[in-house]
């Protein structure tokens, strides 16, 4: 589900979409959090995850917004594989 959000600061309005599963109940999710994100308010995304269902999985780390695509990709890739190949098992071969 997509929620429009907007943050007032010193200066400009800054406005986003906060994206959070149309079921939290459902399970198998993995939240991926920097410890330092400035851009992504990170009480809402634990709040997220304490309302979802188990399978789940929070992975936090260190730096900031753009870390999670930048220098930790090969982590968070890591974990999500692991993650969903535990839970949801391999693909069968076509």
């Amino acid at each position: 589900m997509r929620q429009d959000i907007e943050f007032v600061s010193a200066g400009p309005t800054l406005r986003g979409w906060l994206y959070t599963p149309d079921d939290a109940s459902s399970g198998g999710h993995v939240l991926v959090v920097a410890q330092h994100d400035i851009l992504t308010h990170s009480d809402l995304a634990f709040a997220a995850y304490e309302r979802a269902l188990h399978p789940k999985q929070l992975v936090t780390l260190p730096g900031g917004h753009f870390v999670v695509c930048n220098r930790e990709f090969k982590t968070v890739l890591a974990h999500m594989t692991e993650f969903f190949l535990r839970h949801l098992g391999p693909r069968p071969a076509a």
